[in-house]
């Protein structure tokens, strides 16, 4: 063989084995490439994923949040509605406690009460100044009465205007009448 024969088949030996290595790192080339793709595939969809329970935790928030702005509203109102029944509550005490004392204070006449608690103007600031001249004008029975159906007022087992319905069938002076009246409305509100 001549050197020249024996370079060719030294060219084509190196060509062969480039060839197989060609052939070889094509192969890893799509292995990697196909390895990558399925990364990039799995990165993708976990991607995906985290974005839906993201959308998800941001919508439970906003709900949560709505909920919370919904509760503190309700728990305002509650305590306005509290504010109220106390301050109510407490207008229904000193109501109450009027009528105790007026109970049981001892009789005047209306001799014995100054005159400028007898006149009763169009806002009546001492409930007891009414309940005296209430007690001035009806019998110890009718006050009795009276003194019962405004406990029971107080007590919330009646309602105002079942209790004005009962006064009125107890005092016949109309002036009485619209103190008294005014008193209750003013004490529900």
């Amino acid at each position: 063989m001549s050197e020249f024969e024996s370079g060719i088949n030294l060219l084509r030996n190196v060509y062969s084995n480039l060839s197989n290595k060609h052939i070889l790192l094509q192969d890893e080339f799509s292995k990697s490439s196909k390895i990558q793709n399925d990364a990039l595939l799995k990165a993708q969809e976990k991607i995906e994923d985290l974005n839906l329970k993201l959308s998800e935790a941001q919508n439970s928030l906003s709900l949560e949040k709505s909920r919370n702005l919904k509760l503190n509203q309700e728990k305002n109102s509650i305590i306005l509605k509290y504010n109220e029944l106390k301050k109510t509550t407490l207008t229904l005490e000193s109501f109450r406690k009027s009528i105790v004392n007026m109970v049981h204070e001892p009789t005047y006449s209306s001799q014995d009460i100054p005159q400028e608690e007898l006149t009763v103007g169009p806002i009546l600031e001492d409930p007891s100044v009414l309940y005296r001249n209430i007690r001035d004008q009806v019998s110890p029975t009718d006050f009795e009465v009276f003194a019962d159906t405004v406990s029971m007022f107080n007590a919330g087992n009646l309602g105002p205007f079942e209790t004005i319905e009962r006064v009125k069938g107890i005092i016949n002076d109309k002036k009485l009448i619209q103190d008294f009246e005014k008193m209750v409305m003013d004490a529900i509100q």
